[in-house]
């Protein structure tokens, strides 16, 4: 399924809309619940991981290429501050953008586990939705302890291969060490914290 997801909402705050595309919407006749059941295909609870919290639902307006350029996906997370609520308990903040004929997707994530794990998330979801299969380090390794016994094989493969100095494999291994568990991706070098 491949759709372009630019806009990302959480809690409660709309606001965020360009005016650009709110004079737009503002444009659009809106649907009635009755349209909106048959205009859009809706996807519920549709996995993106393993875990049972991972699960969002899909609304994929059918005359969405109608709207050219301006066809956008909206990215709805629930508020709860990462610890409680449910998407089907938040589907009342969807419904305008539903009336105007936006693709939504209504977000679940794994509560009471933090900001991070809440961010990997949404960075898996959207992923999944656009059809990129590279996997984040997390998905890769399943835990850090899994992540440094592959650092500290490759690096001695590199190390018997003469293709490293120990100092430098030293490093690797350190930096290895120090990243937190999951990583957050940075903005800056290194990557990785």
């Amino acid at each position: 399924m491949r759709r372009s997801i630019v806009l990302i909402i959480l809690g409660f705050n709309f606001s965020i809309l360009p005016s650009v595309y709110s004079q737009k919407l503002r444009d659009i006749q809106e649907l009635s619940t009755e349209q909106i059941e048959t205009t859009y295909q809706i996807l519920k609870d549709v996995s993106y991981g393993s875990d049972p919290e991972q699960n969002m639902n899909i609304y994929l307006f059918k005359q969405a290429e109608s709207y050219g350029k301006g066809n956008f996906t909206l990215v709805f997370l629930h508020g709860g501050g990462y610890y409680f609520s449910d998407k089907s308990q938040e589907e009342r903040y969807i419904e305008p953008y539903l009336k105007k004929g936006l693709n939504v997707v209504n977000l679940n994530y794994r509560l009471k586990r933090g900001i991070s794990i809440a961010k990997s998330d949404l960075t898996k979801a959207e992923r999944d939705s656009s059809g990129d299969s590279l996997i984040s380090l997390e998905e890769r390794y399943g835990g850090k302890d899994s992540y440094m016994e592959n650092v500290i094989a490759e690096t001695n493969k590199l190390l018997v291969d003469r293709l490293l100095t120990q100092q430098d494999a030293d490093k690797i291994i350190a930096d290895a060490k120090a990243i937190n568990w999951p990583p957050v991706i940075l903005e800056t070098w290194p990557v990785w914290k």
